[in-house]
């Protein structure tokens, strides 16, 4: 796993790596500065291999490399499951059984390692959703997970625009399996969901009509 260089050796060799995978959280932190330290947030995902005590390998695309916006994998055994700092976070129960080492595996066949981020940077989010929506291609988790993050995050937004903005900002995939590029495609193609307590969730200016509502 070349492109895992820069992950510590360590943490590759945890035993946590190869125990199954219970749970998987997408969760952001406020990461801004004063005055604004609550106002900006990072999306990270957690793989959950134990859940009393607390066990996750973190999974981290960073922005960084010299314009700050080429994403670094950087994985990380943590010992709890919401960092201190957390501002929101989405649970999808896994199926089937899988490890982290699975998990890797995966971003590295679909080609889902190798990101680079909008100016800002922004994406975290994006390569998050991507990676959800991957996972539940292959089987890792239960059909309809990343609709059901897709509507949690139009409540988000109804709630907080600027900390969770819509449309969802892009970064780019450098190169991508085709089956990946086949749903990338489709989620460019659909409008995005908003949400409103009148209505619920909705697609703005859906095709055939003026608005697609459901709850």
């Amino acid at each position: 796993m070349n492109f895992l260089k820069g992950v510590r050796e360590t943490v590759l060799r945890s035993k946590a790596m190869k125990m199954q995978v219970l749970q998987v959280i997408l969760c952001c932190n406020n990461c801004g500065y004063p005055p604004d330290e609550d106002r900006i947030v990072h999306w990270r995902i957690y793989l959950v291999v134990r859940k009393s005590p607390p066990l996750a390998v973190r999974v981290d695309m960073h922005p960084g490399g010299r314009d700050g916006q080429f994403g670094e994998l950087k994985l990380k055994k943590v010992k709890y499951l919401y960092s201190k700092n957390y501002a929101a976070g989405f649970e999808v129960q896994a199926v089937q059984n899988w490890t982290p080492v699975t998990f890797l595996s995966m971003l590295q066949v679909n080609a889902l390692d190798y990101y680079y981020y909008a100016p800002g940077p922004h994406g975290c989010r994006y390569w998050c959703t991507m990676v959800l929506r991957c996972m539940e291609v292959v089987g890792f988790i239960q059909p309809g997970s990343a609709l059901r993050f897709e509507q949690y995050i139009a409540q988000l937004n109804y709630e907080d625009p600027e900390k969770y903005p819509l449309p969802l900002i892009k970064g780019t995939f450098l190169r991508l399996s085709p089956e990946v590029q086949r749903f990338a495609q489709e989620n460019a193609d659909r409008t995005t969901i908003m949400y409103d307590p009148n209505y619920g969730y909705y697609r703005p200016n859906a095709p055939g009509t003026s608005m697609q509502l459901w709850t």
